[in-house]
């Protein structure tokens, strides 16, 4: 539970303590530069803590079994992929036209708005 509670204080760091508001601001990057990395970099960064909290997901169950710890767990696991699932999302629109993802952002058409 250690090592998941370091994951979820490394999440937090990363998102500044709210999911929808990282996701627009990263969104908000991207729309000034143009630049798909910025996404993609992002996704990179909480996709290595989705690998590890998998990880430490397993022995929990393991060692604990489904006790309050595995619900733990859990919350982080679905905050992380939350995130994930947004910034792929932008990344695919933005892969397929960038000044789409501007209009939908403007009009607030995005899955995370």
């Amino acid at each position: 539970m250690e090592r998941t509670n370091r994951i979820a204080a490394q999440l937090q760091k990363i998102m500044g303590g709210n999911a929808k508001e990282y996701v627009l601001h990263v969104m908000e990057d991207f729309l000034d530069k143009y630049n798909k990395d910025i996404v993609y970099e992002q996704i990179v960064a909480v996709s290595k803590l989705q690998t590890s909290v998998y990880w430490y997901e397993n022995e929990v169950l393991m060692i604990a079994g489904m006790e309050p710890e595995y619900d733990e767990v859990r919350g982080v696991i679905h905050l992380i992929c939350e995130v994930v699932k947004w910034l792929e999302e932008v990344l695919c629109l933005a892969m397929v036209d960038a000044a789409e993802v501007e209009i939908m952002y403007k009009e607030s058409q995005l899955p995370l708005q």
